[in-house]
């Protein structure tokens, strides 16, 4: 009878190299053990699950779950700035005023902090996965789309008041029941995640609320 699967696991001893002991400074040696680890079976078996001759690997070992995330976040992370940047033109070009850009996306960048203070002070949540920093690319474009509601409802009302407090109180009326509507009903459909029973699903839910709620108030303030 032919296996249609094989488990195989290699054990490594202690103290490694350069080390006395085996309570010789641990976190160092389960750091030095996960990146030899990684950088050998990238060597000898390639950028993840590879199939070849009918036989398909996949390979894991200790500590390189938090090397493959570390990765996989810088390549992310390039994504994210590539997206602001992306942003911040758009929003020059369409508003013919680096100013109003770059004030947007303060505004936009300073929901993280207010919404980490909810989420991790009134809401009490320690765990902070990486479906949370993702909401880095929601946030952007919700955020952005608010400072487009808020500013064309601006530019209209100069064709129907004269006064900077006429504008400004039809702008906020009209401008922030618009986005009272799309905010209120994308932080139900986030925290709809909240009832699920995986942990990084539920946190991401809950944490790209608190996003939109504070973008919401930070455009209308």
């Amino acid at each position: 009878q032919i296996a249609k699967a094989v488990k195989t696991e290699f054990t490594f001893g202690a103290p490694l190299k350069g080390y006395k002991t085996v309570n010789d400074d641990p976190d160092g040696q389960s750091e030095d053990l996960a990146q030899w680890l990684y950088d050998e079976y990238h060597t000898w078996l390639g950028d993840g699950q590879i199939s070849g001759g009918g036989v398909s690997y996949i390979y894991n070992g200790h500590g390189m779950l938090g090397l493959y995330i570390q990765e996989v976040m810088v390549t992310d992370g390039m994504f994210a700035i590539a997206s602001m940047v992306f942003v911040l033109v758009y929003i020059a070009f369409m508003t013919s005023s680096w100013w109003l850009a770059v004030m947007g996306m303060g505004q936009i960048l300073m929901c993280f902090p207010v919404a980490y203070f909810l989420y991790f002070g009134i809401f009490q949540q320690r765990y902070f996965g990486v479906f949370n920093m993702l909401s880095i690319f929601i946030i952007l474009g919700i955020g952005a789309d608010d400072i487009f509601v808020f500013l064309d409802t601006w530019e209209q009302s100069g064709h129907k008041f004269k006064g900077l407090g006429k504008r400004m109180s039809h702008t906020w009326r009209h401008a922030g029941k618009a986005m009272l509507v799309t905010s209120l009903s994308t932080i139900i459909s986030f925290m709809s995640n909240a009832n699920s029973s995986f942990p990084a699903i539920q946190t991401f839910g809950l944490f790209a609320a608190m996003l939109v709620l504070v973008n919401y108030c930070a455009v209308m303030v």
